[in-house]
């Protein structure tokens, strides 16, 4: 059952990959309804769904659900996720409109995360 999840979580990617971003929201909307992931593929299904709201220019939105996998993936120790959030925020944060209610504060935590969660990396 997990596997058929995990293939569900690939085609998803795979429709991101082909434009199909619409398709794959649903694919990756459908998983969470269905609840019985691990928490690695629910953070990744979380990361595509950021991606999928950030090419569908809802950044906000996308910027969230970056920040809730950062936190997830520091609390289970998974280094590639949390810097696959932070990249996904670094995205946002740049492509996002000039009023984006990203505060001073959160911006320099944000950057100092980044360089963190990277020279842990090594």
């Amino acid at each position: 059952m997990l596997e058929s999840r995990s293939q569900e979580l690939v085609n998803a990617e795979q429709l991101n990959n082909e434009g199909e971003v619409d398709e794959a929201l649903k694919i990756i909307i459908h998983l969470e309804k269905e609840g019985d992931l691990t928490t690695e593929d629910n953070l990744e299904c979380q990361i595509l769904k950021g991606i999928l709201y950030f090419r569908l220019e809802q950044y906000e939105e996308a910027f969230s659900i970056a920040e809730q996998v950062f936190q997830e993936s520091q609390r289970i120790e998974n280094t590639l996720l949390s810097i696959d959030s932070l990249i996904l925020q670094c995205f946002t944060f740049f492509k996002s409109d000039p009023l984006f209610p990203i505060e001073k504060p959160e911006t320099e935590i944000f950057f100092k995360r980044l360089i963190y969660t990277n020279s842990n990396f090594n």
